[in-house]
């Protein structure tokens, strides 16, 4: 609907543009983290797959990902670090069902938005 080919090739360039800064900065806080805390906090494919997602669904939605993702893995997290006190339990799967869910689901960024807005 009245977009033409350049349209949609600027919007991918810029998303992925946007990606990479994205990515990058992940990549920089992650290694900071994990000096900090001398260990490794987010895996390097968790970093990779936050950049597939930027692309796949833009910068808003891609960020909200990494909340849905979170608030799915806190339940699971918390049972197994009960079940066994020092577990690893990887984000990539979290990952991907926030992707699943938000990209089946529809939701567009400007919902997003519009749930954070303050009245």
């Amino acid at each position: 609907w009245g977009h033409t080919d350049s349209d949609t090739t600027e919007t991918t360039s810029q998303q992925q543009q946007q990606s990479c800064l994205w990515a990058s900065h992940m990549a920089l806080v992650v290694e900071n983290q994990n000096k900090v805390l001398k260990k490794e906090t987010l895996g390097g494919g968790d970093i990779k797959l936050m950049f597939v997602f930027g692309i796949i669904l833009g910068p808003i939605l891609g960020l909200f990902s990494i909340f849905i993702g979170s608030v799915i893995a806190l339940p699971v997290s918390v049972f197994m670090l009960k079940k066994e006190k020092e577990s690893i339990i990887p984000f990539g799967p979290f990952l991907l069902i926030a992707l699943t869910l938000l990209y089946f689901t529809g939701i567009t960024p400007e919902v997003i938005l519009n749930l954070l807005k303050v009245y």
